[in-house]
């Protein structure tokens, strides 16, 4: 039997309980799942790549199946390299459909791999990474918006950066 793998695709700047949340939920669905920590040139991130992957790796702890794994090109071309049989992405409301239908038909035009789309839970509707770098600017609490863990690191990371 072929293994499944999913590819839950990000920048993850940093990665919140929203992300957590549908990482767990894909590693029910397929054997592996690999966060895919990718680059974006038209973003400008608060964490490096190298930090966005040790903090998503923190997150993901305990997690059988679960790997974490930068990407410094498309996500298409590393679907393709990995074998993965799907894209998983999560959904908070209407934007995010139209916006991920459209990432979808690209990326299955371009290396023919489909997308699975998990539904936030309600508690994460509003949980953004651009909150979370807000709070985080502003010195303000993230803990309900990130793993514990994972927002301890950030923490620590910002405090030798200052």
């Amino acid at each position: 039997m072929n293994e499944k793998l999913g590819l839950v695709t990000g920048s993850f700047d940093p990665i919140t309980v929203g992300h957590l949340d549908i990482v767990t939920r894909a590693a029910k669905i397929f054997d592996r799942v690999i966060v895919v920590v990718a680059n974006n040139d038209e973003k400008q991130y608060m964490f490096s790549i190298e930090e966005r992957v040790a903090i998503a790796e923190k997150a993901v702890e305990g997690i059988n199946g679960v790997t974490v794994m930068r990407c410094d090109g498309l996500v298409a071309d590393f679907a393709v390299a990995h074998g993965a049989d799907a894209f998983v992405r999560g959904i908070r409301g209407g934007e995010d459909v139209a916006y991920e239908q459209h990432m979808a038909d690209v990326n299955f035009a371009s290396c023919g791999v489909d997308t699975v789309m998990l539904f936030a839970k309600p508690q994460y509707h509003t949980v953004s990474s651009t909150k979370v770098r807000a709070a985080l600017k502003n010195q303000q609490g993230i803990d309900a918006f990130m793993p514990v863990a994972a927002a301890t690191m950030a923490r620590e990371l910002l405090d030798r950066k200052s």
